[in-house]
């Protein structure tokens, strides 16, 4: 093998590699935004799950005093339509803790619930969840489920956490308790 031709192969295996590295280059600029569009839209779907009507969120957890150990994340829908609260809670029974998230819209009332995680053996129906929409921070109409106390319990009271941070912080006023 002569040295032109050695030189000749080096060359274009360089030129293809070249013409490779500005490929990838051109397509990972172009489907940067779209990753980090999917992603937000993937942190942001529990969120939306709760306040569908939501624009956009920002979270606020390190600006608020007082945060509880049950309250995971706040964050504050930007166009001002509330709040979504991320919180989770371990019951007597339980080894694993709940979280849920929901949403409390701009009048203090809870908008949307949805329960992320939950390894309990005895399941409190997938109903329980849903009588915290509509409530202020009352939580007036909200019953214990027989059967799961702890549990129940322990969900209402991660929930108030939540409530009474937004309140302590007079982002949303107290409910009126009967």
């Amino acid at each position: 093998m002569n040295i032109k031709h050695l030189i000749n192969t080096v060359a274009i295996l360089l030129c293809i590699v070249a013409i490779f590295g500005v490929a990838m280059f051109g397509l990972n600029f172009i489907t940067e935004p779209i990753i980090a569009e999917n992603n937000k839209g993937a942190e942001f779907a529990p969120l939306l799950a709760v306040m569908p009507e939501a624009e956009n969120f920002e979270e606020v957890t390190s600006t608020l005093a007082g945060v509880p150990e049950s309250v995971i994340a706040v964050y504050k829908e930007t166009s001002g339509k509330g709040y979504v609260v991320r919180a989770k809670a371990t019951s007597q029974y339980s080894k694993d803790p709940m979280e849920m998230t929901f949403g409390v819209g701009a009048d203090g009332k809870i908008c949307g619930m949805q329960l992320d995680v939950y390894t309990e053996s005895k399941d409190f129906g997938a109903g329980f969840p849903g009588t915290f929409v509509g409530q202020d921070s009352a939580l007036a109409d909200v019953q214990i489920v027989a059967g799961c106390t702890y549990s129940s319990v322990a969900f209402r009271d991660a929930v108030l956490d939540g409530m009474n941070l937004l309140i302590a912080n007079d982002l949303m006023a107290a409910g009126v308790k009967s």
